[in-house]
């Protein structure tokens, strides 16, 4: 299991890396002849990285939009009244049994 979990985990960094490498070569490529200049040239001195980052912060802030959406429509397998709260007729039925202290 472990040696699973280390090769799906490194198989995640691979392909964040070639991600990384194309979106910086898309930006490369599409700023390259814009106005305010090359925003990844070779001299990071001359660029605009800080649109870069910019761009970065947006993605990772669609991201979390996403995520919060997703979470917002995820039903939780049991789930009858739509709250996340398990009926506890349908708890014995299911052979879970509630314990009282």
């Amino acid at each position: 299991m472990r040696s699973i979990a280390g090769s799906l985990f490194f198989c995640g960094m691979a392909i964040g890396s070639y991600v990384s490498s194309f979106l910086v070569s898309v930006v490369h490529r599409t700023t390259a002849g814009a106005a305010s200049g090359n925003w990844l040239p070779e001299d990071l001195n001359q660029g605009r990285l800080d649109y870069f980052y910019f761009m970065i912060a947006g993605l990772g802030a669609v991201n979390v939009v996403y995520f919060l959406v997703c979470a917002k429509w995820y039903k939780y397998k049991g789930d009858t009244d739509g709250n996340g709260a398990v009926d506890a007729v349908e708890m014995r039925s299911n052979g879970v049994r509630k314990h009282h202290a």
